[in-house]
């Protein structure tokens, strides 16, 4: 085997280790929160040992911080197909379904979330004040043009992209009443 492809096969496996501690690690923190959570109840949801967590984490808190920006990261790649040429109500439709679908797939991220910013948002205010106001202010940017255009009634973009993170994990009322 090449250095190359020997190079890539632990690339994969280290990837493929990573995403396995994080998904046990966004089950148990899920279920009972930083502080109830160990290193050795997430391996052993990960059926891994302690140690191999510990070597690609370190600490808990780091764990928890990978868990958290890993799950911001896909609450917020769905709002990066919101362009200014899409029909707006097909566009918001859209991504509203988007995030309701991942809520349903991923109830764990959402309640990680919501225990983190119960706790204050401590582990989250860097990304909330930085990346995601970004992110923010050039799709509030989209909708405030949709409205200078009379596509859409005015609205706070701020807000409505919050209501939208508000919205309860789906279930087939919900989806059925966000299709329309």
């Amino acid at each position: 085997m090449s250095q190359a492809a020997a190079a890539a096969a632990k690339a994969r496996l280290r990837e493929a280790s990573e995403t396995r501690i994080l998904d046990a690690a966004a089950t148990v923190f899920a279920r009972l929160g930083l502080s109830g959570a160990t290193m050795a109840g997430i391996a052993r949801e990960a059926d891994m040992p302690t140690a191999t967590i510990h070597y690609y984490f370190g600490t808990k808190h780091r764990l928890y911080e990978a868990v958290l920006a890993h799950t911001l990261r896909l609450w917020v790649r769905e709002i990066e197909t919101i362009k200014p040429e899409d029909e707006p109500r097909t566009a918001i439709a859209a991504y509203i379904a988007a995030k309701m679908r991942f809520s349903h797939l991923h109830p764990e991220a959402s309640r990680i979330f919501a225990g983190e910013m119960l706790a204050g948002g401590g582990n989250v205010r860097e990304f909330l004040a930085g990346e995601l106001r970004l992110l923010i202010e050039r799709k509030a940017a989209v909708l405030e043009t949709w409205v200078r255009q009379g596509r859409i009634r005015p609205v706070a973009p701020e807000h409505l992209f919050f209501l939208i993170w508000a919205l309860p994990n789906s279930t087939p009322t919900s989806r059925r009443k966000c299709e329309r």
